[in-house]
């Protein structure tokens, strides 16, 4: 192919393919009520949002909300969620070219349920190379302090891996089967690991068991909040059944102890955590658990690290105001 053809292909990728179609295949969900008719807002179930809008020239266009740096094309796109290089976003977009979303699904859906399962101890090794996370830039810039990471709530519990990455190790009966991934640019989940739930240290005594959407989730809604014996379970978005016994027998067990027990549903204040919640509510019911909180943000479309973010930019806009006042005085 020469040079000149291979423009032409990149052009044709960032004009032809419809690019919420493509994201809604990696696991995004339009978010309609943020919509609109030149700009469509979508949501991936581990906290990242993008905007994707196509301009006069034809080409699809997104940027992250979270992340400034995290823009461009569907090429740029395909390259910041499979962390490959320019050459692989090529191989992938072609089977995208010529087919329709449904049809490109259908391809790719096939190989993926075949996939190959990590062990327990493929993936423990794996992540015994790295080292606890005590610092980070990313959880920085979104507005985690550095003592909510180091409170012994969270101690050991967050990995930090390749190319600083924030690893949160999922559990389930065999040990560590996955984790979660976070890093600027990328949400995911370890390739061929089984999702199950990353926990909170465990407490003396467990008053609250909090059950969030995400590990960043988990240190946003501590740091808001701060509450005592709280004991923090992420599902990584939405979870399997399998997960249903594993959170049952959490509940059962801290009961046992504590009559006074409570678990909070503190999802996203959206329609799919919404869905979390009473899914989470009518999960403790079946061993007549009662005492199921919902624990949303306080605003429509918000997660726990919006909270976190507008926390630490209300205090910075104050402390601006209080310097203008001192200034002034003298």
């Amino acid at each position: 192919m020469t040079i000149g053809n291979r423009d032409d292909e990149l052009r044709d990728f960032k004009t032809q393919i419809n690019l919420v179609d493509f994201a809604i295949s990696y696991g995004y969900e339009i978010d309609r009520g943020k919509s609109t008719k030149r700009e469509t807002v979508l949501r991936h179930d581990a906290h990242d949002k993008i905007l994707v809008t196509q301009g006069e020239d034809n080409h699809w266009v997104y940027c992250s909300v979270h992340n400034q740096q995290n823009k461009g094309t569907i090429v740029d796109l395909v390259q910041s969620l499979e962390q490959c290089n320019l050459g692989e976003a090529r191989k992938i977009l072609r089977r995208w070219n010529g087919f329709s979303p449904a049809q490109e699904r259908a391809r790719t859906v096939e190989p993926r349920a075949a996939e190959q399962k990590k062990s327990s101890e493929e993936i423990l090794a794996y992540l015994k190379r790295y080292k606890s996370l005590v610092e980070s830039e990313y959880l920085v810039s979104r507005g985690i302090d550095s003592a909510t990471l180091n409170d012994p709530l969270f101690a050991g519990q967050i990995i930090k891996g390749y190319e600083g990455a924030a690893l949160f190790p999922h559990r389930n009966l065999s040990g560590v089967c996955g984790y979660e991934i976070k890093k600027p640019g990328f949400t995911g989940f370890a390739e061929g690991a089984t999702k199950s739930f990353w926990r909170s240290n465990i407490p003396e005594q467990v008053d609250v068991i909090a059950v969030v959407e995400s590990g960043i989730e988990a240190l946003s809604h501590f740091q808001a909040k701060r509450p005592s014996n709280t004991l923090y379970f992420s599902t990584a978005g939405n979870w399997s059944k399998d997960v249903d016994g594993l959170l049952l027998a959490a509940i059962q067990k801290y009961r046992a102890s504590n009559p006074d027990l409570a678990v909070w549903a503190a999802f996203n204040n959206d329609a799919g955590g919404d869905r979390q919640a009473q899914r989470l509510k009518e999960l403790a019911q079946q061993v007549e658990f009662q005492n199921v909180k919902f624990d949303q943000p306080p605003q429509r479309e918000q997660d726990w690290n919006d909270v976190v973010r507008d926390i630490k930019k209300k205090h910075s806009t104050q402390q601006v105001r209080s310097n203008e006042r001192v200034l002034i005085r003298q």
